[in-house]
């Protein structure tokens, strides 16, 4: 993919949604590659920071591009890497300068450089085959910490509600429903009590309009992980593999099959619908987030494209908002049961979005977004088919 780096493109809202999406998909695939174009005026520093590593072309330059990335995590490495490159740039010059003398270096000194030449490009290699292998060992320990966590967890909270025979039940102290509690297949779910919310963002969400929620719900304390994923349905797609980390890559169709099977013919599983969604994850506020306005906090409570790496992360590893509900900005976009279409500009009561559409409604931002899309009024839709690295869900479990 050649992104041609002007300032239309800049300041285009399609462009940056391309090239992140592009991005995520070719990480570690290297016949596919994405090359900046630096149009006129247009400088390296001016490109999004995930983007400024790789290396660009200027409109009036050589033909030839090579763009080497060792990936974030390994600093030490790509050091190193810059340490022979520049050794090998040396020995180019003084091969060239030996040429120069007029066929006075002696030949067997070439070749002597040539093998010092090769020797380096066989140790810059080396380092790249390094940088893979230690990418697969630790995402493999990561995984296995990951399984190990959540078998304790779900032990620890198991002992806390004091019913070490059944995790499904804990009978709250006073009448009604419990605040927390765990279902069979380790889910954890928050009550969300009723009540009334102004549903959107001005210039954002429009428009912005009075909603009523008359229903308690129970809400799944994070998104659904690739351990729960399995344990109800088989196989994994996500592209970003751990156990505790968000099941991802699934599509709004897929949701609905795992849904089927988790509920056995009842219909106490659901996907919330959006405005459910967003009243969770307000948290009773009317800020741009959750937690307030500066988001220079963002990094705190969310996984997002200033720190997450470029991939996924175990849930729960930030910040909550003030209900209790983690990773409701950030880490995957969460599929919501609504198809996508505009606000009524009237109060609504529980309300569940149009009849019917094309497209389903994903709400929170994801991994590979900057703060603009994990305000917690923002919106974003794909067509129920459609599944990337970066769409995952949270389950909503009615009242009995």
């Amino acid at each position: 993919m050649v992104l041609l780096w002007t300032n239309d493109a800049k300041q285009s809202h399609w462009v940056e949604d391309e090239y992140t999406a592009f991005y995520s998909e070719i990480q570690g695939k290297k016949e596919r590659l994405l090359v900046p174009v630096m149009g006129e005026g247009m400088q390296n520093k001016s490109l999004p920071l995930f983007l400024r590593k790789l290396q660009t072309y200027p409109m009036n330059g050589s033909s030839e591009v090579l763009i080497t990335s060792l990936g974030g995590h390994y600093i030490s490495l790509e050091q190193e890497n810059e340490r022979l490159k520049q050794e090998l740039e040396d020995i180019r010059k003084e091969v060239q300068l030996l040429r120069a003398q007029n066929g006075k270096a002696k030949q067997a000194d070439l070749e002597r450089i040539s093998r010092e030449r090769d020797e380096w490009r066989q140790k810059y290699a080396d380092l790249e085959n390094r940088a893979l292998e230690e990418s697969t060992r630790l995402n493999s320990v990561i995984d296995e910490k990951g399984a190990q966590i959540l078998v304790f967890e779900n032990r620890i909270a198991i002992l806390e509600k004091g019913s070490p025979s059944k995790k499904t039940t804990h009978k709250p102290s006073v009448k009604g429903p419990a605040k927390t509690f765990i279902d069979d297949h380790d889910i954890e779910f928050i009550l969300i009590e009723p009540g009334t919310f102004m549903m959107g963002q001005e210039k954002i969400a429009t428009p912005v309009h009075k909603v009523e929620i008359t229903r308690p719900f129970y809400l799944g304390k994070y998104p659904v992980t690739q351990a729960q994923w399995e344990a109800v349905i088989r196989g994994n797609p996500s592209n970003f593999k751990g156990q505790r980390s968000p099941v991802e890559s699934v599509s709004w169709n897929d949701v609905k099959a795992f849904l089927k099977n988790l509920n056995n013919g009842k219909e106490s599983y659901q996907l919330p619908t959006e405005a459910q969604w967003e009243f969770a994850c307000r948290a009773g506020t009317r800020t741009t987030y959750s937690f307030g306005n500066n988001k220079d906090e963002l990094g705190q409570y969310a996984w997002c494209l200033d720190n997450s790496g470029y991939l996924t992360h175990p849930v729960g590893q930030k910040k909550p908002n003030s209900w209790g509900l983690y990773d409701m900005h950030g880490n995957v976009w969460e599929w919501v049961r609504d198809w996508h279409g505009q606000y009524e500009n009237s109060t609504a009561i529980d309300p569940e979005g149009p009849d019917t559409g094309a497209n389903r409604v994903v709400r929170g931002g994801s991994w590979n977004n900057n703060a603009r899309y994990l305000r917690s009024a923002i919106r974003n839709s794909y067509g129920p088919r459609d599944a990337v690295s970066y769409l995952g869900f949270r389950l909503l479990k009615t009242l009995p």
